[in-house]
């Protein structure tokens, strides 16, 4: 019979119809089906009308009968030995109403049921129960508390916008099978229903745009398919249900834009599938979920504009695996999860705009993968999380932002990431290898935050190839963040055996140091701000700007040779400008003899014999030039001694 039409008209006609090849019936309908106000179909049926239903079932002790219209259909009580209506058109002004005990198979099959509401509620079904292709045009439909002992089919059946109640059923035995059923509109309800350990199938099931309700259900079954199901428009769920320990597989299903919830639900040991899977715009959760030793697998899904929520959920030592997965906006939040030791994949992840949580977890030993993910607009924030002992590869991964806070790091941890504008490793404690050495590329990241990081391992960061100075200057934060960042640094490079980032390090530290002193006299007094301030030049000049803090021994003697030229100049000017008063005489000859020095070499040699503190004697200081001796004295024996100590610093390692 044609499913699409919107209403029916039938005649009866006095003829008798063949049934089972048996001559039951004298009377005959004639049955127009109407869709658009014409006729789709024209049909001959068998007639059967109120109370000749009972009183056939009751001459022949079973209820069968094919190609029958049956007319005001009555409510059928007790015990049916057998019923079997397949093709028939079941019709009831007011209600199709079955209150029975069928302990034989039960066939429905292609049948049409016509009537505001079909109501099998409280039936107990010993034998098989068939309902497929059947067409149900009714407002509600109402298998309640039904009891099923030998499987349950309403595969390629065909439901009007309507109410669908399949709550508290209980399946004995045998396979529960929706393959292909259209539920058309309205809500659908599973609540609370009990299924056996066979297969459960709702593959290529459309549930239209109504609320989708699973609370509670038991499976038990080895395997659960919703593969290629349309869930409509509506919300579904999930909550609370027990999928046994067997496959569930939701493959290429689509969810619309209500909101998805399996909160709390039990997922066993068995393999989770949502690949290729669409989920529209609402909100999935997963919060309180406990998933077993299988794999759950969201690889090749799309997402729309959607809210991810794994909160409080436990992973025992399966796998989760989003690769390629591609989300248009929203957040992905894993907020307090314990992961056992399997794998967590996120390679390859699109997200487009949103941000992704990982928040006080635990991860046991598997591998946790980033790789290749394209998310320059997201930022990914992991706070207060313990990666366990399997390695974390950021490689060549995109985000605009990656803030790791108090997190713990006990494994080789890959941070080569392709760009990324804040990478924040703040109070992060780091026991095994942090890598951020460059890729070809170099490290495109613009702000590296490292205050507060306890590093019990090693960091790989290539100062020079990473601009490291830059991306710690560039921090908004106090310089003396800025100085205990750069002190880990040095750690680190003196821990490695890279003995010159190291210098460079703790140059840095120094000054950032130093800056920090400065700005903790803002609110002082004003003479105690004028010693601060002198004593921070003196220590700028003399320990940065002279030999960068005893690390560089070249600039150390390039200093020498400014403060010997600076005093040479001074004692040739002195002499010069007061000939009487600032003098350099020689011990030998008399100021006339032709074997005195000219004023020139007398200036240089004179601080030469002074900066290097030899005292020869032949030339010696009058006047001012005493003062300024004495003074140069100590200059040569000062830096002489930051020479030395910064030479054998640099021979020594």
């Amino acid at each position: 019979m044609n499913r699409n039409f919107d209403t029916y008209n039938f005649s009866i006609i006095d003829k008798k119809f063949d049934i089972s090849e048996e001559l039951y019936i004298e009377q005959t309908a004639i049955l127009e089906l109407i869709s658009d106000n014409k006729i789709v179909e024209k049909l001959e049926l068998g007639y059967f009308s109120g109370n000749e239903i009972i009183d056939f079932a009751i001459k022949n002790n079973a209820l069968k009968l094919n190609n029958c219209l049956l007319d005001n259909f009555p409510e059928l009580e007790g015990d049916f030995p057998e019923v079997k209506l397949i093709e028939c058109f079941i019709i009831n002004p007011i209600k199709i109403e079955f209150s029975c005990r069928f302990p034989s198979p039960t066939n429905f099959s292609k049948s049409f049921f016509v009537s505001p509401e079909v109501d099998f509620s409280a039936c107990h079904f010993k034998g098989s129960a068939n309902f497929t292709d059947t067409f149900l045009k009714t407002e509600k439909v109402n298998f309640s508390y039904c009891r099923f002992n030998n499987g349950l089919s309403f595969k390629n059946a065909l439901f009007t916008e309507s109410i669908k109640d399949f709550e508290h059923i209980i399946l004995e035995t045998g396979e529960i099978n929706f393959t292909n059923v259209d539920f058309g509109g309205g809500n659908i309800t599973f609540q609370d229903s009990k299924f056996s350990e066979d297969r459960v199938l709702f593959t290529l099931t459309n549930f239209g745009d109504g609320f989708v309700d699973f609370t509670r259900v038991k499976f038990n079954g080895n395997d659960v398919f919703f593969e290629r199901t349309n869930f409509g428009k509506g919300n579904s769920s999930f909550r609370s249900a027990d999928f046994g320990n067997g496959t569930v597989d939701f493959r290429r299903s689509e969810f619309g834009e209500g909101e998805h919830n399996f909160m709390h639900t039990n997922f066993g040991n068995g393999n989770i599938k949502f690949v290729s899977s669409v989920f529209d715009h609402g909100k999935i959760t997963f919060r309180l979920a406990e998933f077993g030793n299988g794999d759950i697998d969201f690889h090749y899904s799309k997402f729309g504009n959607t809210d991810i929520f794994f909160e409080r959920t436990k992973f025992n030592n399966g796998s989760l695996d989003f690769r390629g997965v591609e989300l248009l906006k929203g957040k992905i939040n894993f907020n307090h999860i314990e992961f056992g030791d399997g794998d967590f994949i996120f390679e390859g992840l699109e997200q487009a705009k949103g941000a992704f949580y990982l928040k006080n977890s635990v991860f046991g030993r598997g591998f946790i993968n980033f790789e290749e993910a394209r998310c320059k607009s997201v930022k990914f924030i992991i706070e207060n999380v313990d990666f366990g002992y399997g390695s974390v590869s950021f490689r060549n991964s995109e985000f605009k932002d990656i803030i790791l806070q108090g997190s713990q790091i006990n494994s080789y941890f890959d941070f080569r990431v392709k760009s990324c504008e804040i990478l924040d490793l703040s109070n992060t404690v780091i026991k095994d290898v942090l890598d951020l050495s460059p890729t070809d590329s170099g490290l495109n990241i613009t702000t590296l935050y490292m205050q507060g990081v306890r590093l019990l391992g090693r960091i790989y960061l290539d100062w020079d190839r990473s601009s490291v100075k830059d991306l710690i200057l560039r921090q908004e934060v106090s310089s003396y963040e800025k100085s205990e960042q750069f002190r880990v640094l040095k750690e680190n490079y003196r821990n490695m055996g890279l003995y010159e980032y190291e210098d460079l390090a703790y140059v840095e530290f120094k000054r950032m140091q130093a800056k920090a002193k400065l700005e903790t006299i803002k609110d002082q007094k004003f003479l105690k701000k004028i010693k601060a301030l002198m004593l921070h030049w003196f220590e700028l000049l003399i320990f940065d700007k002279m030999g960068h803090y005893a690390t560089n021994p070249i600039r150390v003697l390039y200093s020498m040779g400014i403060v010997y030229l600076i005093f040479s100049f001074i004692f040739l000017f002195l002499e010069f400008l007061f000939p009487n008063n600032a003098l350099i005489l020689s011990s030998l000859f008399s100021p006339d003899s032709p074997e005195v020095m000219s004023n020139i070499a007398k200036a240089f040699y004179h601080s030469a014999i002074t900066f290097l503190t030899i005292g020869y004697g032949d030339y010696y200081p009058v006047g001012a030039i005493r003062v300024l001796s004495a003074v140069e004295g100590f200059f040569g024996l000062f830096l002489m001694s930051y020479f030395t100590v910064a030479f054998v610093r640099k021979i020594l390692r």
